[in-house]
């Protein structure tokens, strides 16, 4: 806000680490000459400020979607797609041959043994072959013989269907005779794991003196609605506040550190124990899509990749997370297709009559053609966070670069369970701790269930302090799903 004339005096930041009563003096909270007597508090809804942090843990009256862990580390069971295809890897023809012709074998070598005998096979250009015999292990992978399914003598397998990299995939069961055949085999799957940790935090503040009982001339709206003059309840009520917006912003910014033996080479320089580092949603999210210009194409063909493939993804709920410039992007990329179709209309985004009309609506979802909903949610984090205030600029909009970014995920239930989920040791999600000494306690003590002055002490200092303490860790179950924008101009 420097250089703007309408403020008198700035938001100030004492970073001292703690309240007093010269506090309250320095930031001029004491001055009588005021036009507004209720502060106003420019950060916006509470859910705008943790959005993740609200879809996953829940809110009071509706689902709650944490789970709760013993230990610091936690697994889950995940199982790939089957595979059905497998790559050339070597072969032994030339160019010229006619490979297979008269109903020869066909002999190629694979790196594995996924092709099962009997199997019909096809390459990329929908050539097919039945797979002849077992696979026989060979040097640098197993040998593999084909025949040409047409079983016509007079074909051949084109040179272009056998080169180093083709693919082969299987299409059928075994294929056999009528009578006196033999049964085949098959591949087994077995179920891997995934594992993340949970990040430990801390937070406090503290206060000595009188400052529990100092009125001020602002008056303070707190969460529950009620306002008040003392600021100290004001405090609380920000802090806790501040503590949430860190915890959103580590839930996608954090990076997992325990490394492949078990140990953590971070550690805490006060009890010596190390600090783990779960991973965020940043560090998940394993597909990425660099854009210049979003484009409507762009964005369905980006979303319909990422979600291909599996059979319980035909109605994917997707949560589109980003900042104002990519909501800007995603906005744009729709209205131009909207555009392009003739359905920027009156009806829907032109308002006001005569001279006086006004551009409106502005797209914040849409239904992919393969069935997800895509809902476009701002998250001031890709603008206000940290790594938004280190970022360079965007050369059009100005925003942090940051803010052109966005993190599709998943949301969908699957099995009954949300794939996306805040993890917390039990008992130890969020702790808010009082440590009293000589001064009074906020609010006659109600609040924490100390005495205003006097009684039992843990310090004999004129302070107190409060602190926070919460384990938590955003978990993504299946994150093949998960897509991450990010934007490229420079």
């Amino acid at each position: 806000m420097e250089g703007n004339i309408r403020v008198v005096y700035e938001t100030t930041h004492d970073n001292k680490g703690y309240l007093d009563e010269q506090s309250f003096s320095q930031a001029q909270l004491t001055k009588p000459d005021t036009i507004n007597a209720v502060l106003t508090h420019l950060g916006g809804r509470l859910s705008d400020k943790f959005p993740m942090t609200f879809l996953t843990e829940g809110q009071k009256g509706g689902g709650d979607y944490r789970e709760n862990i013993q230990d610091a580390q936690f697994m889950w069971d995940v199982i790939e797609r089957a595979k059905k295809f497998d790559i050339v890897k070597s072969h032994g023809y030339a160019a010229s041959q006619k490979i297979g012709i008269g109903g020869q074998g066909i002999i190629l070598v694979f790196p594995t043994k996924c092709l099962i005998e009997q199997t019909i096979v096809t390459s990329t250009n929908n050539v097919k072959c039945r797979v002849d015999s077992a696979p026989r292990r060979v040097p640098g992978g197993y040998e593999y013989v084909f025949k040409l399914a047409s079983g016509n003598p007079s074909e051949w397998l084109p040179f272009s269907e056998v080169g180093v990299g083709t693919k082969w995939a299987m299409v059928s069961p075994g294929t056999v005779s009528e009578s006196d055949s033999k049964g085949n085999r098959s591949n087994d799957r077995f179920p891997g794991k995934m594992k993340n940790q949970l990040t430990f935090m801390r937070s406090s503040y503290r206060y000595g003196g009188n400052v529990a009982n100092t009125n001020v001339e602002v008056s303070f709206v707190q969460g529950n609605g009620v306002s008040t003059t003392l600021y100290l309840a004001y405090k609380d009520f920000e802090h806790e506040m501040y503590w949430r917006e860190n915890v959103e912003e580590m839930c996608f910014e954090s990076t997992y550190n325990r490394r492949g033996d078990g140990s953590i080479g971070l550690v805490d320089n006060i009890s010596g124990k190390p600090v783990p580092l779960g991973a965020g949603l940043f560090e998940q999210v394993p597909n990425e899509e660099g854009y210049g210009e979003l484009t409507y194409s762009r964005l369905n063909d980006a979303i319909g990749d990422v979600a291909y493939g599996a059979t319980d993804t035909e109605n994917m709920q997707i949560v589109l997370m980003g900042g104002k410039g990519f909501m800007r992007d995603f906005d744009f990329a729709i209205k131009s297709k909207a555009l392009s179709l003739s359905q920027i209309n009156e009806d829907r985004f032109i308002k006001g009559e005569g001279r006086n009309l006004a551009l409106t609506g502005y797209f914040k979802q849409f239904d992919h053609i393969d069935g997800h909903t895509v809902i476009a949610k701002y998250h001031r984090l890709f603008d206000f966070g940290g790594r938004a205030q280190a970022a360079v600029k965007h050369p059009v909009t100005g925003f942090p670069i940051t803010s052109h970014e966005a993190l599709f995920v998943d949301m969908t239930n699957y099995d009954g369970q949300r794939n996306v989920k805040m993890v917390s040791q039990k008992g130890r999600n969020f702790i808010k701790g009082y440590v009293k000494g000589m001064a009074p306690a906020l609010g006659g003590g109600g609040s924490y269930g100390f005495a205003n002055a006097g009684g039992m002490m843990a310090t004999e200092q004129d302070t107190n302090s409060v602190h926070f303490f919460g384990s938590k860790s955003i978990n993504i179950n299946r994150n093949e799903h998960c897509l991450r924008f990010i934007n490229e101009l420079s």
